[in-house]
């Protein structure tokens, strides 16, 4: 009978110990699948309860494919932002006791729609608090990824749609395609009459911020006076002869002024298929594909006076601070000219780690949603100027700031507004051996 006894107690004994197990077990896989877990209060980038090593931000950009041109400024300026922010103190989060460094993860998303879905996917993974977003490339791809995600994005967010500015998540510093339309035909009114003056708009086929951009240019032009008598579509990617076509078609209907959004290579192949055909328009009303350096680097003298619209040049002095560092335009024009980068757009690319680490300095957390109203909140001045968020999380600032730049000789030099204008605008355009 007693033996008896002791073997149920030691069978007892055996199942607790056994049951005890599986629970920890158990546990212990809900714990690590939870630290896996974006927005959950046991994950890296929300626990207070311990300082983690670095704050981790991704930034999935095109260093080859189409838009490979604006990839390795992004890329030099992105960890150019940490470096000096480290150097700064890193991001100091009194709740912690502690500045922790900025790290951040950039991965080539080779111009493919798929590969930047994938590299988003991979920071949610890693455990990243925000997301800095590339120019010219996949934009339309972040916003909605971010949203469902719950993971703060700045960058751009193009087109202006009624949908995408309802989004949460996603913070906006880059212009819209009514600002490109404002500054570009506010300009040319300015140079002619409207009324006498002929307007194309040539747009991407199935890409929908170039459709945007010929439709802000569309209404722009008309409110303004000019006369659009000529809207057509190209192929992504079309070769020098099948643009060739196209230019024949503008030169025959006597078109005094292009508009488009053309990608970079496209925009190359446009200029010199007009070349070839010895199309010369009264101006060129031309972004994006025009707003790299390799622009005016291929084409040469081809590329004189096709103009850019955007809002940051390393002409316009701006001066900017993170913890007691004070930064300026200049010192982030000389970093990128001794690396051998020509700054187009760097200004932005700076701004965009600044308002993340701003963000979370401010929140005095590393929670989610303790970032997002920081980040709602924020009026600081950046290498792009003042920054502060409209309800819509569009940057209050970008149309005051919007530039109109020619090519001349190799460079981008401002012609409008005045008060910022490195040079006289060229109009109308001289022949091709001018």
């Amino acid at each position: 009978m007693l033996k008896r006894i002791k073997r149920a107690i030691s069978t007892t004994i055996v199942a607790v110990i056994v049951v005890i197990i599986i629970i920890a077990i158990i546990g212990g896989v809900y714990l690590a699948v939870m630290s896996r877990t974006p927005g959950n209060p046991s994950s890296p980038s929300s626990n207070q309860t311990s300082v983690p090593s670095y704050i981790l931000i991704g930034a999935s950009i095109p260093l080859s494919g189409n838009f490979a041109f604006f990839g390795p400024e992004q890329n030099f300026t992105f960890n150019l932002a940490v470096q000096e922010i480290n150097a700064a103190g890193g991001v100091c989060i009194k709740s912690l006791g502690k500045c922790i460094p900025l790290k951040i993860a950039i991965l080539d998303d080779g111009s493919q729609s798929q590969n930047t879905l994938n590299n988003m996917q991979t920071f949610i993974n890693e455990g990243a608090v925000a997301i800095a977003g590339q120019l010219g490339g996949n934009t339309g791809l972040f916003t909605p990824f971010a949203e469902q995600h719950h993971i703060i994005y700045v960058g751009a967010n193009y087109p202006i749609t009624s949908s995408n500015q309802n989004y949460s998540w996603v913070y906006t510093i880059f212009h819209n395609q009514n600002d490109e339309a404002n500054v570009f035909f506010h300009w040319l009114a300015n140079q002619t009459t409207p009324s006498d003056t002929t307007v194309a708009i040539v747009e991407e086929q199935g890409d929908d911020a170039s459709a945007a951009n010929g439709a802000a240019g569309y209404q722009v032009a008309t409110q303004l006076g000019f006369k659009v008598v000529f809207q057509d579509t190209y192929p992504t990617g079309a070769t020098v002869s099948q643009l060739e076509t196209e230019m024949l078609k503008l030169k025959q209907n006597h078109i005094d002024v292009v508009y488009g959004l053309p990608i970079p290579p496209d925009a190359i192949n446009m200029i010199q298929a007009a070349h070839d055909v010895n199309y010369v328009p009264k101006a060129w009303g031309l972004t994006r594909g025009t707003a790299v350096y390799p622009f005016g680097q291929v084409l040469g003298n081809l590329s004189n006076y096709v103009t850019a619209s955007f809002d940051w040049s390393p002409y316009v002095k701006y001066t900017w601070q993170f913890n007691n560092a004070t930064f300026t335009t200049d010192e982030l024009v000389k970093n990128l000219t001794s690396a051998g980068i020509h700054p187009i757009l760097a200004g932005m690319y700076w701004a965009e780690v600044q308002l993340i680490a701003q963000a979370i300095e401010n929140a005095n957390s590393l929670q989610e949603s303790a970032i997002q109203q920081a980040m709602n909140n924020i009026n600081i001045s950046t290498p792009i100027g003042r920054v502060a968020f409209l309800p819509t999380h569009w940057d209050a600032y970008t149309g005051q700031n919007m530039l109109l730049f020619q090519w001349m000789n190799g460079t981008l030099q401002i012609i409008y507004p005045n008060s910022q204008k490195t040079a006289n605008g060229v109009f109308p355009v001289p022949g091709w051996n001018s």
